[in-house]
């Protein structure tokens, strides 16, 4: 099995996602509970200039960090990557700028009458390489 494929199976799994996100948001505090993920549609389509355009996310959960007062909701993305790719910045910057149209389509299509207030996204990349085993080399933060 690729480890592309290997891990996003494992991360995928709500445990160990809100692990992966609590180290590198909280230093590994136990803020995000696996309770409190969940999955979303990691397929986007978007037209731009008349050019239809889809882009698969490897993992996409919605997140909410519990407070005293409130909850607040952000959007998480994770890419795994085995080898370093030039453009992956610029695919993260478009899988966000795509998470943001898809919110503001969602709201205007609910009611065009509502203050539109868009969750935050994050996207993380984890390059993954295999040397004894699956490690984690490095991590990007989009």
């Amino acid at each position: 099995m690729e480890i592309d494929t290997l891990a996003r199976k494992v991360i995928t799994k709500n445990e160990i996602f809100a692990d992966v996100v609590n180290y590198f948001l909280f230093d590994g505090k136990a803020e995000i509970k696996s309770d409190d993920l969940k999955e979303l549609d990691t397929a986007f389509k978007d037209k731009v200039k008349d050019i239809d355009k889809q882009r698969f996310r490897d993992i996409y959960k919605e997140v909410v960090i519990k407070t005293d007062s409130k909850n607040t909701y952000l959007l998480v993305g994770i890419e795994n990557q085995s080898k370093v790719d030039n453009r992956m910045l610029l695919r993260c910057l478009e899988y966000n700028i795509m998470s943001y149209y898809k919110q503001l389509d969602d709201i205007e299509n609910k009611n065009k009458n509502v203050k539109i207030k868009l969750k935050p996204v994050i996207t993380f990349v984890l390059y993954l390489v295999l040397r004894n085993g699956l490690g984690l080399n490095h991590y990007m933060r989009c």
